[in-house]
């Protein structure tokens, strides 16, 4: 019996990840859709992640599992695993984050029913938060986003993001050439390059785990970087976008954020 095309490759990123990465993958085999591919991209880790991920993927072909030479950062994994898809659609998940069950299937369907103009989905996500040997849960519902500006001023990132290939390989995928790299706010990068031009889809289910832990990198001693990353982004995508707004920034819980866009006279 002849196996299914795949529609969907799973983009795990992962950069010393060895003690959660387990779980993404599982959350990957245990989905209900069962024809899809991974790409496990390493970014250079220098714990054990490679000696985890290996023997749980050996027997299942679903999986490839590249460990990259020298560490390039999240923007150079993501373009570097985009080069690689070869399928109709894929998904980031994060190496410390999961996917629920249904996750796949749902976005799959969505993307496939919906408008050919449609770049992304996105579903609800639940955050969790280590504290200490505690964990705290919280349900983020998001909104269907109704034009580019409305995103601008939108302040939660979307969990998961769900693209079409084509699309992000239309805008050119993730960039390098923005401050810092390309090592921050690289969801935020690629979704103001694709909403000019196509449309995004809310799913209304939670589909997507994330967690909050000591080592993420979007963590406190990292928080003036995301500022000035996302100051660049914003500013330059309001100029590309005919140059109409002004935007008035504010800081919510330490972050940088786009309080509202001013019409210029």
């Amino acid at each position: 019996m002849m196996m299914k095309t795949p529609l969907v490759t799973v983009v795990i990123p992962s950069y010393n990840k060895a003690k959660f990465i387990i779980k993404a993958i599982k959350s990957v085999q245990n989905q209900s859709l069962k024809h899809w591919k991974a790409l496990i991209i390493d970014d250079a880790s220098t714990d054990a992640t490679e000696n985890i991920v290996l023997p749980i993927i050996k027997d299942d072909r679903r999986f490839n599992y590249i460990k990259l030479e020298k560490n390039i950062g999240i923007s150079a994994v993501l373009q570097y695993a985009l080069n690689k898809i070869d399928t109709k659609y894929f998904v980031q998940l994060d190496g410390d984050d999961w996917l629920e069950k249904d996750a796949l299937q749902l976005l799959v369907h969505k993307m496939e029913t919906s408008s050919e103009n449609a770049a992304v989905a996105y579903g609800n996500l639940v955050r969790w938060q280590q504290l200490k040997k505690k964990k705290r849960k919280k349900l983020i519902t998001h909104k269907q986003l109704q034009d580019k500006y409305d995103f601008i001023t939108y302040h939660p990132m979307f969990y998961p993001r769900f693209y079409k290939t084509d699309a992000v390989k239309a805008v050119g995928g993730w960039s390098t050439n923005v401050p810092h790299g390309g090592r921050y706010s690289e969801d935020r990068q690629i979704l103001l390059k694709l909403i000019p031009h196509f449309s995004f889809l809310h799913v209304n289910e939670h589909l997507y785990n994330h967690r909050i832990h000591d080592t993420n990198n979007s963590g406190k001693e990292n928080l003036d970087k995301y500022a000035q990353v996302n100051r660049y982004l914003y500013e330059k995508a309001l100029k590309d976008w005919g140059n109409e707004y002004e935007p008035v920034f504010t800081w919510i819980n330490g972050r940088l954020k786009v309080k509202k866009l001013n019409k210029k006279t």
